[in-house]
C-alpha cells in the first residue's frame, strides 16, 4: 500500500512491470503500454508471464468463469468480435517487450475465484524494486503481490462498480439497454472485488454495435495508467490512499445461449432505431429566449439544499421563427449591446441542409422580442458552430468552433458585431470542440472537447494569465471522460461565490440534455466538478428532442431546442452516400 512518504517520490524514476500472458497483445492493451513507455520518468523493467501451461492456471481460470462458454457466444466471439474489433486485434509487442527480463509466474489458487504468486516468485519480482505492476490478466490476485510493488497492482475492470461488472466488457450494457458503460483502473486491495478506484470514465453504449461499443471503452480507457504516473511523478496521487470501493454491482460472467439470444435482439431493435432516425429524423434546432436569470431558471438555491434535481425547461421560452431549409443552433448574445433599452444581439450557429456546412449569423432586436433577418458574419472554408460570446475590456469576443481547422482562433468584433476580425490563435493542432473562455481566480481558462478523443466526453483544459497567450495545457488533462456531463454547453456563471459549468448530456442522444456542474476545484493542477442540476427539454413544448446550449446574461436566459424533422435534402444526400458506398464494396467482392 501507498504511503505519504511514497507518494512525494517526484524526483524517481517510477519502475513498472506487466503481467501478462506473453508478448502478442490486444492492440487496446498494446497501446496502453505506449503511452506508458512514451511518458518521462516511466521505465518498464520486467514481464510477469501467466504460465497458462499449468495446472493451477487452469483451474484458476476455471473457477473465474464457473461455467462453460456457451456455444453462441463462442462463434459471436470469432466470427464478429476477432474480425470487427479493432481493440482486440492482436499484435506482436516483442520488439518492445522481448529484451526484458520474464518471471514466469506459477499462480496458485489461493481460495475461490482467487489466484496468489507463489513465494518464488515473489523473491524475484522484489529483485527489481517496483513501483507498481499493470495487471492485463483476468485473474483475481490476492496476497502479498499487491503489496509488493510500492504502488500495488494496477488493473483495468470494464463495468461501472455501482451497476454491473464482469466479462465480456461492454457486453451486458447492451444486454440490458444502459446508455452507459462504466469502465475504471483500480489498485487491487487483499480480499475486496473492487480496489482503490485510480480512474473513472463513463462511455456512451453503442447497443447497434457491440464492437463499437467496446473499442470505444477499451480504447478510451487504455491511457490512465500513463495518467496516474504523472499524477505520482507531481505529488497529487493522494487517492491512493482511499479505501477500497464497495462492490455494489451486479457482477456477471459469459453469457449464456439464451442471454445471448436476447442480446442479438437488443442490438438488431438498436440498429434498426438508429438507421430510421439517421435516415428519417433529423433534428431542426431553434434559439429560445428565457426572460429569467440562470439561477432561477434552476432554481440553485433550491437545488443546493436537495441535491440533484432533474428538470424541464419552462414553457415560457419564447421562441424565434424559423427560417425555412435552415436550423439554428449554439446560441450566444450581448444584451443592450445597441443602447436602446431591452436590446438584444444574438449570435449562433446557421447550418443551411443544402450546403450541409455551418456558419456564424446574426439576429438583433432593438426591445428584445421581435429580431431582425438572420446575416452570417463570420464564414470560414470548414464548419463553424458554437460561436462563444465574451466581453473584456469593454471589447466583444467571440470564439467559433473550428474543430476541423484543428485550432482555437479568437475573433474580435469592429463598430458592430457584424464586423470581425480574427486577433489570435489560441491553440494550434488540437480538434477542439465546443471552445468555452472564461476567468477564474485571476487566470483564464479554455475548457473543450476533442474531436478525435472523444467530442461529447473527453473534456480538457487550458490556462493563460492573457487572454491571448500563451496558453499552457492543465496538468491533468483530459480532465474527465463522462459522457452524461463532459462537452461543455455554454456559459459558466457565478452564483452565491460558486462557480458552475454547463455541459452536455448525450448518453441517450446527442445534445439530448444540459447538465450544470457545480465546480469545486480548478488550478492549474487540479480540478474536480459535481453535478448539481440536469435540465432537459419539454416533452410538451415545439423542441422536444433536443437542449444542448445555455448562454447566460444579467437579466435572461438564451437556449437552443430541437424537434425530430423529415429534410428531403439530407435523407437524398444520406441514400446517395450509402449507395455508393455499398457499390464500392460490391466490387471489390467483385
Amino acid at each position: 500500500m501507498a504511503d505519504a512518504s511514497n507518494l512525494n517520490r517526484a524526483e524517481r524514476l517510477l519502475r513498472f512491470g506487466i503481467l501478462c500472458t506473453g508478448t502478442t497483445l490486444p492492440s487496446w492493451q498494446a497501446r496502453c503500454i505506449e503511452s506508458l513507455l512514451a511518458e518521462n520518468g516511466v521505465k518498464l523493467v520486467l514481464l510477469i508471464v501467466n504460465d497458462e501451461s499449468s495446472q493451477q492456471s487452469d483451474l484458476a481460470h476455471k473457477a473465474l468463469s464457473s461455467q462453460e462458454t456457451s456455444t453462441l457466444w463462442s462463434l459471436y466471439d470469432r466470427m464478429v468480435i476477432a474480425r470487427s474489433s479493432r481493440s482486440m486485434m492482436p499484435v506482436n509487442m516483442a520488439p518492445v517487450l522481448g529484451h526484458l527480463p520474464v518471471i514466469h509466474c506459477s499462480s496458485e489458487l489461493a481460495c475461490e475465484n482467487f489466484q496468489s504468486l507463489s513465494s518464488s516468485n515473489l523473491d524475484e519480482v522484489r529483485q527489481y524494486d517496483l513501483d507498481f505492476v499493470l495487471q492485463l490478466t483476468p485473474d483475481r490476485l490476492l496476497g502479498e503481490i499487491l503489496t509488493v510493488p510500492r504502488f500495488g497492482v494496477w488493473s483495468f475492470n470494464h463495468g461501472d462498480p455501482e451497476k454491473i461488472s464482469g466479462t465480456p466488457p461492454g457486453f451486458w450494457e447492451i444486454y440490458r439497454d444502459d446508455p452507459v458503460t462504466g469502465a475504471f483502473l483500480q489498485r487491487r486491495v487483499d480480499g475486496s472485488g473492487i480496489g482503490v478506484i485510480l480512474r473513472r470514465g463513463f462511455f456512451k453504449t453503442f447497443a447497434r454495435s457491440y464492437c463499437r461499443s467496446r473499442d470505444n471503452v477499451l480504447f478510451g480507457s487504455s491511457d490512465w495508467p500513463r495518467q496516474v504516473c504523472r499524477d505520482i511523478q507531481r505529488s497529487r496521487a493522494d487517492y491512493f490512499a482511499g479505501s477500497a470501493a464497495p462492490a455494489k454491482a451486479q457482477s456477471h460472467l459469459f453469457p449464456s445461449n439464451l442471454e445471448m439470444i436476447r442480446f442479438g435482439w437488443m442490438s438488431l431493435k438498436a440498429w434498426v432505431r438508429n438507421t430510421i432516425e439517421w435516415f428519417f429524423h433529423q433534428q431542426q434546432w431553434n434559439v429560445g429566449i428565457i426572460d429569467e436569470p440562470i439561477h432561477k431558471v434552476l432554481d440553485l438555491a433550491e437545488r443546493r439544499r436537495s441535491g440533484i434535481v432533474t428538470g424541464t425547461m419552462p414553457p415560457s421560452v419564447r421562441w424565434l421563427p424559423e427560417e425555412k431549409g435552415l436550423f439554428l443552433a449554439d446560441p450566444f448574445a450581448i444584451s443592450r449591446y445597441n443602447g436602446s433599452k431591452g436590446g438584444m444581439t444574438i449570435i449562433a450557429e446557421e447550418y443551411p441542409w443544402k450546403q450541409e456546412r455551418g456558419r456564424i449569423s446574426i439576429t438583433e432586436s432593438s426591445d428584445g422580442y421581435t429580431f431582425g433577418k438572420l446575416t452570417p458574419v463570420i464564414e470560414l472554408p470548414c464548419h463553424m458552430s458554437y460561436p462563444f460570446l465574451f466581453e473584456h475590456e469593454e471589447t466583444i469576443y467571440c470564439i467559433p468552433e473550428t474543430f476541423e481547422a484543428r485550432e482555437v482562433s479568437l475573433f474580435r468584433a469592429g463598430p458592430s458585431l457584424r464586423e470581425w476580425t480574427k486577433v489570435a490563435t489560441l491553440v494550434e493542432g488540437f480538434s477542439a470542440v465546443d471552445s468555452t473562455v472564461f476567468q477564474h481566480n485571476g487566470r483564464w481558462w479554455l475548457f473543450c472537447t476533442s474531436q478525435d478523443a472523444g467530442s461529447n466526453s473527453t473534456l480538457f483544459a487550458w490556462h493563460a494569465n492573457e487572454l491571448t497567450g500563451p496558453w499552457q495545457p492543465h496538468d491533468a488533462n483530459p480532465l474527465k471522460i463522462d459522457i452524461r456531463s463532459g462537452r461543455p454547453a455554454g456559459t459558466p456563471f457565478m452564483y452565491e461565490g460558486e462557480l458552475y459549468r454547463p455541459a452536455q448530456d448525450c448518453s441517450t442522444g446527442y445534445g439530448a440534455a444540459v447538465v450544470i456542474n457545480r465546480v469545486l476545484a480548478l488550478t492549474p493542477e487540479r480540478f474536480s466538478e459535481e453535478v448539481v442540476a440536469v435540465l432537459k427539454p419539454d416533452p410538451d413544448g415545439p423542441y422536444p428532442n433536443g437542449l444542448h446550449t445555455i448562454c447566460v446574461l444579467p437579466e435572461h436566459t438564451i437556449i437552443d431546442g430541437a424537434r425530430r424533422t423529415f429534410i428531403p435534402q439530407v435523407f437524398a444526400g444520406l441514400f446517395v452516400s450509402k449507395a455508393r458506398r455499398l457499390l464500392r464494396k460490391l466490387r471489390i467482392l467483385s
